[in-house]
């Protein structure tokens, strides 16, 4: 089944250059269009971005206003996921343009949403709070709940990083309302352990593992390995912030066998800094030094 899937989407590859370079745009612009998409998808962000903008390309050959804001917007993703901040704001803002042009309202939300982002990713908080605000206004106004739910939480991050707590938590808990009316159980589960660090943040250690363990209980029902992971961690901050260091240690190596079944060395690191602190803080100095060591530097050898 693999080999089959694999020989199909290298057939599509071909075919999509094939079609794009005869210039034949019409029958090319879907197919590279999801072809970018796809390889967003699994981080090709050089090969995405060249198969976006064929799709560009075609958009504009034949006229097609609607898949040329779709092939900008995709663009100022992929453009995003490079940290090509000022080129992804110009694709954004002309999808923008495009959608508010032709009408769609779903559309110029998204777009608000993702440029909302972009200020998010470079410290502009009250730029991304503006440009959220503008997205959220049209997802009430649409009747669109899953992304007013996501445009909400994504307010409660930037108010949570900016430490304004009690604004952050109000806006977690709409979002929580709808995800839970919506049925959208991931969401939930994120929003949960949003919350939980809020309540962590203002040493509200109760509520913070209260939410926590909700969280872990969804990422468990519906096998969100790498979420369970960083949930689990959560928890044993909170077990070593109130001195309940075994209890810390065992959320730790839960976290810690999850996170080498998947493969995440760089937080398998972080834990494993994390349980030599609490050894350190337990005076178990020997194994505090055993969990540090796979995070120290290789010698070079040179001598000092």
């Amino acid at each position: 089944m693999k080999n089959r899937d694999l020989d199909k989407q290298l057939v599509e590859l071909s075919l999509a250059e094939h079609l794009f370079f005869a210039q034949e745009y019409e029958k090319a612009l879907d197919l590279n269009l999801r072809i970018g998409q796809r390889l967003y998808d699994l981080f090709d962000f050089d090969s995405a971005l060249q198969f976006t903008e064929r799709a560009k390309i075609c958009a504009e050959k034949t006229k097609n206003r609607d898949k040329l804001a779709s092939s900008l917007h995709q663009k100022g993703s992929v453009l995003q996921a490079m940290f090509r901040f000022s080129d992804a704001f110009e694709s954004y803002n002309q999808s923008l343009e495009i959608k508010k042009e032709i009408g769609d309202r779903a559309g110029e939300a998204k777009t608000h949403h993702q440029i909302g982002m972009v200020y998010e990713d470079t410290n502009r908080f009250q730029e991304a709070l503006e440009c959220y605000n503008l997205s959220l206004e049209i997802e009430k106004e649409i009747g669109d709940r899953a992304g007013e739910a996501m445009t909400l939480h994504e307010i409660g991050v930037v108010y949570g990083s900016r430490n304004r707590f009690q604004e952050a938590l109000e806006c977690y808990n709409l979002s929580l309302e709808i995800e839970k009316e919506i049925g959208d159980r991931a969401s939930e589960a994120k929003t949960l352990h949003q919350i939980g660090m809020v309540y962590g943040s203002t040493n509200r250690f109760y509520e913070a593992l209260e939410n926590y363990n909700l969280s872990l209980a969804i990422k468990k029902e519906t096998g969100n390995k790498a979420g369970e992971a960083k949930t689990l961690h959560q928890i044993g901050m909170v077990y070593t912030d109130t001195n309940r260091f075994q209890e810390a240690l065992e959320n730790y190596s839960q976290c810690l066998a999850i996170e080498k079944e998947i493969g995440n060395r760089v937080d398998e690191a972080k834990t494993l800094h994390e349980i030599g602190v609490v050894y350190r803080l337990t005076n178990r100095l020997q194994e505090a030094l055993q969990s540090y060591k796979p995070n120290l530097p290789k010698s070079s050898g040179a001598q000092v």
